[in-house]
């Protein structure tokens, strides 16, 4: 299969100016977390449908690493992104990779896909992510019931929580 097999879909009606600021990975699944890593966070820009997108974590080992990510917003006016290059023009109608399947102003459920084999193999993850380093409990079962009613068949118990720390 592939990614547009999938009929996910990010959320329609999605204003990009939502997304600037910071934000703090709470989860990811546990196939694609990196669980040496913790105080995981993600400087965010958005302009004319672009994101410049800031990653940041510590580890023990290498001690802080960051890394850029350039997305462009598709042009159906969903919270569906492709990655670029810088340099690049970014291909809007190509196949979407990051979708944002639901959010609000303090936390987003954020769906990744990529095609490897386009039509035979493809890979997916999920990451929670939100304004502040925690969530509540109740916050916490709103968003696994979101994902499991818009990801049938994903178990929300997949997800690693990862370490916030104070800085």
């Amino acid at each position: 299969g592939s990614c547009s097999d999938s009929g996910i879909a990010g959320a329609s009606g999605f204003n990009i100016s939502t997304l600037s600021g910071r934000w703090y990975e709470i989860a990811r699944d546990s196939d694609f977390a990196d669980t040496a890593n913790s105080c995981l966070v993600e400087d965010v820009t958005a302009s004319s449908g672009l994101l410049n997108v800031k990653s940041s974590g510590y580890t023990v080992a290498e001690g802080w690493q960051q890394k850029t990510v350039l997305a462009a917003q598709r042009d159906n006016g969903r919270a569906e992104f492709v990655t670029y290059t810088e340099g690049e023009t970014p291909d809007r109608s190509a196949a979407t990779e990051v979708f944002i399947l639901t959010g609000n102003a303090s936390y987003l459920i954020e769906y990744l896909c990529y095609d490897l084999v386009p039509g035979y193999l493809y890979f997916d993850s999920i990451a929670v992510k939100a304004r502040q380093p925690t969530l509540t409990d109740a916050t916490l079962s709103a968003i696994t019931s979101l994902i499991e009613s818009r990801l049938p068949g994903y178990k929300a118990e997949s997800l690693y929580y990862n370490h916030q720390c104070s800085v």
